[in-house]
């Protein structure tokens, strides 16, 4: 049976009501500046560095850091941790060839840059690109946040209705104060709500460290034991030499194609681009780029150590002795299993904070970015071109509305798309959705930015051929054609489905030569 929960006492409920306190009192301060459509989705490109990179970082980790990671080295490894390589430097081919270019365009939206290269259609094409696959995304990790919210206040094995109900809440919440303060109350809440998850995630390895009955030095010896990790494998490992395209954190994969995919979330989706453009220089915007990617790693490492602890919570009884818990052993969720059953008074309530300020994470940013790709990219233009003034602030608000709606709905959806118990990878669930627009979209920005060739045709042309190509290559779906084709079954790892869908995204845009136009003026 599921284990019991904790009792949530009057000093949890104080410690996440300050928390919320503090989040109105920064939206309705934001708000205050907010009276044009660049305040509400560019700050006044007035973000320091330093909060435009937490921000990144807040973007990043939503639900999936708090619940995916620590079940990656829980159930697997930390093998997750090498992608620190790969982040880092597509990092920083980002902020060397990109960030300059991008923010020099002066454009809204990263999407406008190809408006300058190609023509107002790439623009409409791309930002289309960028809000299905943003959708997509982020709605899964929404989905992936309801997962903690059901259990810490209903049942540790949630029903699809609880789930449901779970994700409306959050929908709700992060709909609200997106609405009413814009980019400016989103960063600055991402600066709060980071801080509260490191203190909850603090907090969670001291209670773990005091629960279990062996020092941390000779935790590292069981950690490295092995066959405790995939395999033979300990814990531990960090490499993976394994030949098999279908594993995604291969050394071949992460030192090759991997950085393909920070260099695609930081540079052609606008939920993170949109941090570096809110900064008040292009050298400022580069130093939030490659910050971020160091402050995002170090979390992970943190999430992936809770995990290791909790498998000795769990699944070591051997260790734990009479401290062992009670009830069965969680299948996913294990981190909010544990912060739900066994923190103590007031520091429950700070997990339970935590875990509000990463859920909003997972929508906050990404609904402004879309209500903005969606007003500068397409609605604004369709005005302009007859003859409307720009729509204002209250469209402004009224897109980001619709987009939460979007958003909550797809969540939903994810319910009955996604088993937890089947066996999948939350974090890879995540990374798959994502490879949808990504793969598409770089293709077209690399073709933009280092050669000549390219017409708006192509562009269509070529995010067609990502999303399609990404969509072959999906598991389920290559195997169904593999099977129909009475071939042997293409099992690829995220990264490499990336690259390959990436690479025929570029091919198709340069098919043609980029005919001579004079280049409008920024919007």
């Amino acid at each position: 049976m599921p284990p019991p929960l904790a009792a949530i006492g009057p000093w949890d409920y104080a410690v996440l009501s300050a928390y919320l306190l503090a989040m109105v009192a920064v939206t309705l301060y934001a708000a205050r500046k907010d009276r044009t459509s660049s305040d509400y989705f560019l700050a006044g490109r007035s973000i320091p560095a330093w909060v435009a990179a937490i921000s990144i970082t807040g973007a990043a980790f939503s639900g999936s850091t708090f619940v995916a990671t620590p079940d990656e080295s829980f159930f697997r490894n930390i093998s997750p941790l090498v992608l620190f390589f790969s982040c880092v430097a597509g990092a920083c081919i980002a902020a060397v060839f990109f960030v300059p270019r991008l923010y020099a365009a002066g454009t809204t939206t990263v999407y406008g840059y190809l408006n300058q290269r190609y023509g107002p259609g790439a623009q409409y094409a791309s930002s289309v690109a960028f809000l299905v696959g943003r959708l997509l995304n982020s709605g899964g990790r929404l989905f992936v946040a309801a997962l903690p919210l059901c259990i810490f206040f209903v049942s540790t094995a949630p029903t699809p209705g609880q789930l449901v109900l779970a994700i409306c809440v959050i929908g709700l919440i992060g709909t609200a104060y997106t609405f009413v303060g814009g980019i400016r109350a989103v960063v600055w809440v991402d600066v709060i709500q980071l801080s509260v998850v490191a203190g909850s995630a603090f907090v969670a390895i001291a209670v773990l460290l005091h629960k279990i009955p062996v020092p941390l030095s000779e935790l590292w010896s069981v950690f490295s034991q092995p066959g405790t990790g995939v395999g033979t494998g300990s814990k531990l490992q960090l490499l993976d030499f394994r030949l098999d395209p279908s594993v995604a954190n291969t050394v071949w994969a992460v030192f090759t194609v991997a950085p393909l995919f920070w260099i695609a979330s930081l540079t052609t989706d606008q939920d993170f681009a949109q941090r570096f453009l809110i900064t008040k220089d292009r050298k400022r915007a580069a130093f939030a780029v490659i910050g971020s990617q160091f402050v995002g790693s170090a979390g992970v490492a943190i999430f992936l150590f809770i995990g290791l602890l909790l498998w000795v919570f769990y699944k070591r009884p051997d260790i734990m002795g009479a401290a062992a818990p009670i009830g069965d052993i969680p299948l996913a969720s294990i981190f909010p299993t544990f912060l739900a059953t066994q923190m103590p008074p007031i520091f429950g309530g700070l997990a339970i904070a935590g875990f509000f300020a990463i859920a909003q994470g997972s929508m906050d940013s990404a609904i402004n970015a879309m209500a903005s790709s969606f007003i500068n990219d397409l609605y604004q233009p369709l005005r302009a071109r007859r003859g409307l003034p720009p729509p204002g602030i209250l469209a402004d608000r009224i897109a980001t509305l619709c987009m939460g709606v979007l958003m909550t709905a797809f969540a939903v959806a994810c319910v009955f798309l996604f088993d937890p118990r089947g066996g999948g990878s939350l974090f890879f669930f995540l990374f798959g959705l994502s490879t949808y627009s990504y793969s598409a979209l770089l293709g077209v920005f690399i073709a933009a930015m280092f050669t000549r060739r390219g017409t708006v045709i192509t562009v269509v042309a070529a995010l067609a051929t990502g999303f399609a190509v990404s969509l072959l290559l999906e598991p389920a779906v290559a195997h169904s054609w593999c099977s129909a084709l009475d071939l042997a079954p293409l099992k690829l790892g995220p990264y490499w489905r990336m690259a390959i869908a990436t690479t025929l995204s570029f091919a198709v845009c340069i098919l043609a030569a980029t005919p001579r136009r004079t280049p409008p003026a920024a919007t």
